[in-house]
């Protein structure tokens, strides 16, 4: 005779029914009893750990990891927030993790994206020309994202997400006639000075009081201390101009470290591939002068590099 679990006294019914219905609350009962051997769910199941932990509950998402990156730079790389993507995408905010970990997650996966759109130097160019191209495609990522450079620079991590096109880079220079250890620091030294320029001439272009649009800007202010009764003149290269509200220096400044890099390096290595008036190849002023940009900030500051830290 089975044994009979939780048995409960019911009305006449088709014996065949009862000794199934008897059977099965049996089943529940002893499914129910701990096992030594593995988890289970309330079902009797047995339940495996790699199948429950870090996998939330209910339905799928309407929306994939990329939609909640293209809804972060959308917002702003360095001004979004959780609250605004969720909104953005119309969505809670507990939605957002079942695709995302944290908001820190979320910037990584931006940078990603955004290092992946990285232009690198093409292959076959002489180390000069890489660098120039090197230091174009970075300013013009940042143009592209507005902040990016105020992220790079206060998220101590930030640039690590960009090691492959910085890896790439650095390989053209290596090809193009730079050692290894001097490519490194040639690109270092060249992200730096045009990462810091563009933060610099963001803070020129933005609105400087907090009330935002429809104030002056940082250049109008900064001018405006300039010519204020009391302050020493400046000399002309540092003295505020709408360069600043461009690209400042940067294209003068790129040049200057090519021709540094030049000096130290062997003969065969010095081609900064700046032609001077009679076609020679030189390393002197007529490679830095040879960008119509370059040529223009000289004219205006009197033969000197740009304004300082712009």
């Amino acid at each position: 005779m089975c044994p009979r679990a939780h048995q409960v006294s019911q009305p006449s019914v088709d014996p065949n029914s009862e000794w199934l219905s008897e059977l099965s609350e049996v089943h529940l009962t002893l499914a129910a009893e701990p096992r030594a051997t593995a988890r289970t769910d309330h079902y009797g199941a047995a339940m495996t750990r790699s199948a429950r932990l870090g996998r939330p509950t209910g339905p799928r998402p309407g929306f994939s990891r990329d939609d909640v990156v293209d809804a972060a730079l959308e917002i702003g790389i360095a001004e979004f927030t959780l609250t605004a993507v969720a909104k953005h995408l119309g969505v809670a905010v507990s939605g957002l993790y079942r695709t995302i970990s944290s908001r820190e997650d979320l910037l990584a996966a931006c940078l990603e994206r955004i290092a992946a759109e990285v232009e690198t130097p093409g292959a076959g160019r002489r180390w000069p020309d890489a660098v120039r191209a090197h230091a174009e495609a970075i300013w013009a990522m940042l143009e592209r994202y507005p902040g990016l450079a105020g992220v790079i620079m206060g998220v101590p991590w930030a640039h690590q997400l960009f090691a492959a096109p910085v890896a790439q880079a650095c390989q053209v220079l290596v090809d193009g006639g730079l050692g290894g250890e001097e490519a490194g620091v040639v690109l270092d030294f060249v992200g730096d000075t045009v990462i810091s320029t563009h933060a610099q001439i963001e803070v020129m272009r933005s609105p400087a009081a907090p009330s935002g649009l429809g104030g002056p800007t940082g250049l109008e202010e900064t001018s405006r201390f300039a010519a204020a009764a009391g302050n020493p003149p400046l000399p002309e290269a540092l003295t505020p101009n709408e360069s600043w509200l461009e690209r400042g220096g940067l294209d003068r400044k790129i040049e200057i470290i090519i021709r540094g890099v030049a000096v130290g390096l062997p003969p065969s290595a010095t081609d900064t591939g700046g032609k001077s008036a009679s076609g020679a190849t030189s390393v002197g002023d007529a490679n830095v002068q040879r960008h119509p940009r370059v040529r223009g900030e000289v004219h205006r500051a009197g033969g000197d590099t740009g304004p300082h830290g712009r």
